[in-house]
Formats: structure tokens, sequence, C-alpha cells
């Protein structure tokens, strides 16, 4: 089970700030994606993994643990 609970108010920051830092740096492009849908699903994938892994500390400021995260996982 995920340590973060997806039904908390805190999960729902949690997402905004993992999906804006995901645009940010991982900058994703795709040929033809008008709703987001293929992204919107490739954030909510690695959002959940990022939960699970051990990367989601909350004795380190969630910013930072988001971020590396982000620059550990391989988008190509």
């Amino acid at each position: 089970m995920s340590k973060t609970p997806l039904d908390s108010p805190y999960c729902l920051y949690s997402f905004f700030l993992f999906s804006q830092l995901y645009n940010e740096m991982i900058k994703p492009k795709y040929e033809y994606d008008p709703m987001c849908q293929i992204l919107y699903r490739d954030i909510c994938n690695e959002f959940g993994k990022y939960c699970d892994s051990q990367f989601n500390d909350d004795t380190i400021k969630e910013y930072y643990c988001i971020v590396d995260y982000l620059k550990s996982i391989d988008t190509k």
C-alpha cells in the first residue's frame, strides 16, 4: 500500500507538486495529446511509483524527494 493515501487532502497537494515538477523536469513531448490524456496517465503512473518508492521519505522535504525521484527515472 502507498505511503501517501490517495484520498487524503495532502495527496492532492503532493500530486499537484509532483505534476508541476514532472512537467518542468521531464518536459514530456507527445505528438498529439490535445486533452492531455497521455500526459495525465504518465504522471499518475509515475506518482504511484514515487509514493511507493524509498524517495518518498517523511524526514526530507517533499520537494527534494520528488526532485530526486524525477532525476532517477529513465524517460527515454
